[in-house]
């Protein structure tokens, strides 16, 4: 028998929290798994991780610092139990991490952006979109990065109806404390929030390679998924 799917959102179950402390768990249908950490004020934490289901076992891996790991899961009365700790699904009016969703597509977005930066030609917008069961990619050619927007907006808008969740992957710089960096940058929209993210990855090419260089930026964004009153 294969195993119930761990599709959904999940959160540790109020009598577990003492022991394992509280978090809530995004598993996407595409491989992507946000982990929020949680507090009395909300999410403390997250880890952007890439999953799959293995017989019993979940095996994930985080993209930014590489290290496999498995657990051993199984879905018991509506109930998620990774190792010992349990996790109910959480009801649409119960979210506890709103923006788990564009940071799940957004390190999608992020680890494809920088598996296609090369020092031997221009890097190409793309826009990644979540549809019902589908995840679509379409690279966005044009002779400026203000078309390349502009046309990936376009799109975005004649399929208003339809798209869940978007990003919008360009290459650009930022500048830190530590100095100035090229950088993936990806604006995020997700249909079921008001705002959006922009979500910045410095890098470095090295042996022809982009390597992470910092730690992921973050900021608000406006959102493209305004849906007409």
């Amino acid at each position: 028998m294969t195993p119930e799917e761990p599709i959904g959102r999940w959160r540790v179950v109020p009598e577990h929290r003492e022991s394992f402390g509280d978090s809530s768990i995004l598993f996407t249908r595409f491989g992507d798994l946000v982990y929020s950490t949680l507090g009395p004020e909300g999410v403390t934490g997250r880890f952007l991780l890439v999953y799959e289901v293995e017989g019993d076992e979940i095996v994930t891996d985080q993209p930014s610092e590489p290290a496999v790991e498995r657990t051993p899961f199984r879905i018991e009365d509506g109930r998620l139990y990774l190792g010992d700790c349990a996790h109910h699904r959480e009801g649409e009016e119960e979210i506890s991490d709103p923006f788990a969703r564009m940071f799940a597509i957004g390190s999608a977005a992020i680890e494809h952006g920088l598996g296609s930066v090369s020092p031997d030609g221009p890097f190409i917008s793309f826009l990644m979109v979540d549809a019902g069961e589908q995840r679509s990619l379409r690279r966005i050619v044009t002779d400026t990065l203000d078309e390349a927007r502009d046309a990936a907006r376009q799109f975005v808008e004649e399929e208003l109806k339809s798209v869940e969740v978007c990003a919008y992957a360009f290459d650009g710089y930022v500048t830190l404390q530590e100095g100035k960096f090229d950088a993936i940058l990806v604006e995020v929209s997700d249909a079921a929030e008001p705002d959006g993210l922009i979500l910045a990855q410095p890098y470095a090419l090295e042996g022809g390679q982009a390597l992470r260089q910092t730690a992921l930026e973050v900021q608000l964004n406006p959102s493209w998924l305004g849906r007409p009153a």
